[in-house]
């Protein structure tokens, strides 16, 4: 592997390369567009695909701590391109099942396991080290790839679903997803010093116990909270609008186009709100981003029309696009360096965990009643509680200066 110096900013396109093709924007839109097929196919009812994010959402929340706990010790590269190829192992085999839903599910909870590697958490650490009054931007940018990947993923998947069939189509998108994640991993970051848990940004030796106790404050508690709350909302919302939409007498084409244009509007979130994050107090940003969530999920409930329907996904998606910068920002003024890699990734368990109890209410919404309606009714009163409860955190406790300067110098690590 490679290990000289690099310009920190390559670290920033590597972030955007592998959000792309994230874990979570293959589950959120390429399954849900491929998932139509294989579940006619092997006479599902809807909710199987529900319940396969779900358990994808809450595997993911034990596999974030996991590559924490790694990349603390043994940088950021080896640990997370090895699971990297273990995601690979458990996209390329899903062609090739039988209509077993319990290897399905054993499918996707190892997927989970691993998805933590795909996505934008290993170059989360590496910016954070390595920006300090550029943080936000630097964050939203790497995050926009996201937003580039909701747009054109549905559509895209779509297309290799009308042409190839489901099977091949995943086999494809898979294989071009996996080859840009594995090439960023290797190619595309380094560990920034500060980073191992060994040592802090002075250089001081830390002990375990430190480390840990420093997770464990009212700081975390609350960005824990209102990151499982949001994440709850909007990938409960983003993960069953096609279905949502096919209720309403859409076809999947169109929901595809509106998955799209979540997507797109994701990306616009992304980076807008990394650029505000700069420039404003950071609860005072995710204060505002929830009450948009919140209307857009009551758009949606009204919203029989189409128009109305588009309007409601864009603003859910400025909303899941500003997560990712969300979570990565408060966790980088809140806590030390040296403790970010593990901070960060139970920031992500809150994604994950709130991501799969959001299908999931979103799956038996639709079981009891028939309906998402009750479902986004719920997720209205907790983007308002996550509004209310983030303006609880107190002012930052970090301001960490890489060294680096602001103009783009050259970086390198031992990793």
């Amino acid at each position: 592997m490679p290990t000289g110096p690099i310009n920190r900013w390559w670290i920033v396109l590597g972030c955007a390369l592998v959000n792309v093709f994230a874990s979570g924007i293959f589950v959120l839109y390429a399954v849900n567009i491929f998932f139509v097929d294989a579940g006619r196919e092997f006479g599902w009812p809807k909710s199987t695909t529900s319940e396969l994010l779900s358990i994808f959402f809450f595997s993911a929340g034990l596999g974030f701590p996991a590559l924490g706990w790694a990349i603390s010790r043994y940088g950021i590269r080896r640990p997370s391109s090895a699971l990297a190829f273990c995601y690979a192992l458990t996209i390329l085999v899903i062609p090739f099942l039988p209509a077993s839903k319990l290897l399905f599910l054993i499918d996707f909870f190892l997927m989970g396991l691993f998805s933590a590697s795909a996505c934008a958490l290993p170059f989360a650490i590496a910016i954070s080290g390595f920006f300090d009054r550029k943080r936000g931007l630097a964050l939203g940018l790497g995050a926009a790839g996201a937003g580039l990947g909701s747009a054109i993923t549905a559509s895209f998947s779509n297309i290799l679903l009308e042409q190839f069939g489901w099977r091949s189509g995943i086999l494809l998108y898979g294989s071009v997803s996996i080859a840009v994640i594995l090439f960023s991993l290797v190619f595309l970051i380094r560990t920034p010093p500060g980073a191992l848990v060994q040592t802090d940004v002075s250089g001081t030796t830390m002990t375990r116990s430190d480390s840990f106790a420093a997770l464990l404050n009212r700081e975390m508690a609350i960005i824990v909270a209102v990151l499982v709350l949001n994440a709850l909302c909007t990938l409960g919302i983003i993960g069953n609008l096609v279905p949502l939409l096919g209720g309403r007498g859409v076809s999947i084409a169109v929901a595809a186009s509106l998955l799209s244009a979540a997507g797109l509007s994701s990306w616009a979130g992304r980076v807008f709100v990394g650029w505000l994050l700069d420039l404003f107090f950071a609860p005072y940003v995710a204060f505002s981003t929830f009450l948009l969530g919140a209307t857009g999920a009551l758009v949606l409930v009204y919203g029989g029309t189409t128009v109305l329907a588009f309007v409601g996904a864009v603003m859910i998606g400025v909303c899941l696009g500003a997560e990712q910068d969300l979570a990565m920002y408060l966790v980088s003024r809140y806590f030390p360096l040296s403790a970010y890699s593990r901070a960060v990734s139970v920031s992500w368990v809150a994604w994950a965990w709130g991501g799969g109890i959001g299908t999931f209410v979103a799956a038996q919404s639709f079981n009891l009643t028939h309906s998402y309606e009750l479902a986004l009714w719920i997720f209205i009163g907790l983007f308002i509680a996550a509004a209310l409860l983030v303006l609880r955190l107190p002012a930052y406790r970090f301001r960490i200066h890489s060294g680096t300067g602001e103009a783009g110098a050259a970086i390198s690590s031992a990793d």
